[in-house]
């Protein structure tokens, strides 16, 4: 009988993946480096989830999965500011129904509440067949 090899030791969800450098990060196509950003700023490696973003954005420019992440990261950092500057570019973009719910569970995250109640209650006016109104 072939002797089985142990299971490799488990990772903790958080524990922080080796950084790319450049040319690593070069190499990786946007979609990858958008979800390399968001594990970067899920682990609170805020700045090294940045240069994965802003490699994206010099290789494939502005696109709304970009937006979005943009925005998780300035919310992950607390810059209030920047996720609505962020977000308000979005919706200038696309104003689809789940494009301002997620807006709005943002602003919750942000603790305006009735700014946040008030995008619920136009969605619910506007669209309140779709779940993503009801989800907000």
């Amino acid at each position: 009988m072939t002797p089985v090899a142990p299971p490799p030791a488990s990772v903790a969800a958080f524990s922080p993946l080796p950084t790319l450098d450049d040319d690593a990060l070069g190499q990786l196509p946007p979609p990858l480096l958008l979800r390399y950003a968001s594990w970067l700023r899920v682990s609170g490696q805020f700045d090294a989830a940045d240069a994965a973003l802003s490699c994206a954005l010099d290789r494939r420019g502005e696109s709304a999965s970009l937006l979005d992440e943009r925005a998780a990261l300035a919310l992950a950092r607390g810059d209030a500011q920047e996720v609505r500057s962020i977000w308000e570019e979005r919706l200038a973009r696309n104003p689809a129904p789940s494009a301002r719910a997620s807006y709005g569970r943002a602003l919750l995250e942000l603790g305006e509440i009735a700014e946040a109640a008030d995008i619920a209650d136009e969605l619910l006016a506007e669209h309140g067949s779709l779940a993503t109104a009801h989800a907000l």
